[in-house]
């Protein structure tokens, strides 16, 4: 049974995202560089939800207008730009041919770059010793075009490599309507206004005709009067559009240039069919909070795509906008990508922060480094309030700290215990229980039409859903099947043991490992993927370190470190930094002991590594026996896909600085824990 909702708050609804290129092994490794020569080579943002479409490469033959110039950030040398509004080209292989290479020499390269993703590039004056911008207009037919561009390899250097990856966003907002009408089979005859209301045009008003993009900073600059300007959405041309009591999609989408919070966007709605003929209406769209209240213009971002509800009721028509899957972060403006720069260990890549993190930078800002919190087998992300949490009541199974969103976009808080019930309103005012369990009753992933989007906790055997016969079949096999059912963007799944294995100490260590101490255990063959590996850890040379030999004796050996480290603004916020090292066959820690530690450092480079990942810890949402979030600032749990060896539990990564440090396989499944998705190499691409 769902409850009723009379209030629709305008929601954003997208997840902008820049996915790394689809990859392969073999696909990992870059063509060597001619003399130092810069390889540029582009992937293109699509704006998508969680079931989106994947980015892919750009067609070959995509023209892009490209610059290149050196010096510091702010004190940029445009007058001897070694690009200036060039030409270049998408290659077979996918790299991009602009030309004479650019040498890297002793002053860091920005590059930028523009595109429509098509064989036309944008226009660009040569002769400009400025900063480059791009001037879009509405074509007469009253489109615009979709340019994307480029600003994200800023002070590029020898030590970034030579293959250097352009990360196209789309610099405009695209729009999309879905159309309803009202219920009406239960009323009387004479009652029913609706039964031939059809859809003939959806105009937006108040949007730009024409704007500037500063292409380095990624920004808008207007200067005409938007007052006036009407854009056509949808046009029915004399076929109008039947509209059903059930959402559809309303042929077509527009492009519009970001709005500012000054300027008010409308959306006019003409129906036909009804009584009085036809019929008009004009919605303005705001921003509303939670409660409800209007908090101002409702702003139209660049990357983003909204998918505006036209709900059509008797007495009026409204324009909302819906958010079948919701997450919190969509709602701020994003200068980074929540996926950020994929990073490869072991020829696995993997997304450079947590799902739903907003950086990846845990030394300067760690808090953004917070993702969301999963249950697992369950697609909901439970987001951190730290404002509430800082004066909630800890131990109370209200986690009044916890929210996610409803199919409804509203903010759901606190937490319900499996196999309980939930008191749910009526529409005639009237109230009912209805069971905590069974996926008919409990959201599994966003967007569910069911009433419980609550955190569920266990009464300490880990199990959050039962299902109708008591059992918990569903929740051992959902993840388990398919990483189409995984929480992380297409293209990308949740990790196995076997993956964190490739970074991992390859068997779990059970008493503090980070103490204040050195050692160098015996060689040792992995739990998990079998392989010989040899470590050294505790304090090591001064630091809280691990020192790793992966797949030892080996051609194919390489070498991990990983530091326990804390954030500038806080030392009791810690966080573990992997990196990444080639090997070879021959290598070994043999005869470096507490007493010639240094030898480490000589014997092998450890100043250049390959990839870099962090993992903040950030902790998990204990359930039953704590509710509260617990282990924050010196606990990192990353959930796999793999159920664990007990009932109710399921494999982690697991890192805690005075505890258990590895895999296992015995943590519970109520708990909330953070994700961090691997690229999946065997989904479809096409």
């Amino acid at each position: 049974m769902t409850e009723k909702r009379k209030k629709y708050p305008i929601v954003l609804l997208c997840l902008v995202a820049l996915l790394a290129t689809a990859c392969t092994t073999d696909d990992l490794s870059s063509p060597t560089s001619m003399e130092g020569q810069a390889i540029l080579t582009a992937q293109k943002s699509h704006i998508i939800t969680r079931a989106g479409d994947e980015v892919t490469n750009f067609d070959t033959g995509t023209r892009y207008r490209l610059w290149a110039v050196e010096g510091e950030t702010g004190s940029y040398d445009w007058a001897n730009a070694p690009l200036n509004g060039v030409e270049g080209t998408e290659q077979d292989n996918h790299t991009i041919n602009y030309g004479t290479a650019i040498p890297f020499s002793d002053r860091p390269i920005s590059f930028f770059g523009v595109t429509y993703g098509t064989t036309t590039p944008p226009e660009a004056d040569h002769n400009a010793k400025t900063p480059p911008t791009r001037t879009e207009t509405v074509t007469s037919d009253g489109s615009l075009p979709d340019l994307m561009y480029s600003n994200n390899l800023l002070q590029q250097t020898v030590a970034n490599g030579y293959r250097l990856q352009m990360d196209f966003k789309h610099a405009m907002s695209r729009l999309k309507f879905m159309i309803v009408k009202q219920d009406e089979s239960g009323d009387a005859e004479g009652d029913k206004k609706l039964e031939t209301v059809k859809l003939k045009k959806i105009e937006v008003k108040g949007t730009h005709e024409s704007g500037t993009l500063d292409i380095v900073q990624g920004t808008w600059s207007y200067t005409d009067n938007v007052q006036n300007t009407i854009r056509t959405a949808y046009d029915s041309q004399g076929n109008d559009m039947e509209i059903t009591t059930t959402s559809v999609n309303v042929k077509g989408e527009t492009l519009i240039f970001p709005n500012t919070k000054e300027e008010e966007v409308t959306i006019t709605v003409t129906l036909t069919g009804l009584a009085e003929g036809e019929k008009s209406a004009d919605y303005k769209l705001r921003s509303v909070d939670e409660e409800g209240k209007d908090i101002g213009v409702f702003q139209f971002e660049q990357n983003h795509e909204y998918t505006l509800l036209i709900t059509v009721l008797k007495d009026d028509v409204r324009t909302i906008a819906i958010a079948p899957q919701v997450y919190e972060w969509i709602d701020e403006d994003r200068t980074d990508n929540y996926l950020g720069q994929p990073v490869t260990f072991a020829n696995l890549m993997w997304m450079d922060r947590n799902l739903g993190a907003k950086s990846a930078d845990c030394e300067n800002d760690w808090e953004n480094c917070r993702g969301y919190y999963y249950q697992y087998g369950r697609n909901i992300p439970y987001i951190l309030d730290m404002d509430k949490y800082e004066i909630a009541v800890k131990g109370s199974s209200k986690y009044e700290f916890l929210y996610t969103y409803n199919q409804y976009g509203e903010k759901v808080y606190g937490g319900l215990q499996a196999n309980s019930t939930k008191e749910i309103t009526m529409d005639d005012g009237t109230t009912v229980n209805i069971p905590v369990r069974g996926t008919n009753n409990i959201a599994i992933n966003p967007g569910d039409d069911v009433d419980i989007y609550e955190f569920i906790y266990d009464s300490g055997n880990g199990i959050w859903l039962y299902e109708e016969d008591g059992l918990h079949t569903f929740n051992n096999t959902y993840w388990m099947k398919s990483s189409e059912n995984h929480p992380c963007p297409k293209g990308w799944r949740l990790p196995t043991k076997e993956d964190f294995a490739t970074f991992l100490p390859d068997k779990t260590f059970n008493t503090n490992p980070w103490y204040d101490g050195f050692y160098h255990p015996d060689p040792y063959t992995g739990d998990i993927s079998k392989y010989p590996e040899e470590v050294i850890y505790g304090t090591v040379n001064g630091e809280k370190a691990f020192y790793l030999i992966k797949r030892k004796g080996r051609t194919d050996c390489y070498r991990i470190r990983i530091l326990l480290k804390a954030s500038k603004d806080d030392a009791n916020k810690q966080y573990y930094e992997f990196a990444y090292f080639t090997g070879d066959e021959n290598m070994t820690f043999e005869g470096i002991s507490a007493e010639n530690q240094a030898d480490l450092l000589t014997r092998f480079d450890w100043s250049t590594p390959s990839a870099i990942m962090e993992i903040p810890s950030v902790g998990f949402i204990h359930p039953q026996g704590a509710h509260k979030l617990d282990g924050d600032g010196v606990n990192a749990i990353l959930r796999t896909s793999q159920t664990g060896s007990g009932d109710g539990t399921n494999w982690v990564f697991y890192l805690r600085n005075d505890w258990q440090f590895g895999l296992i396989d015995g943590s519970r499944r109520a708990l909330g824990d953070q994700i961090r998705c691997v690229r999946d190499v065997t989904v479809n691409k096409d």
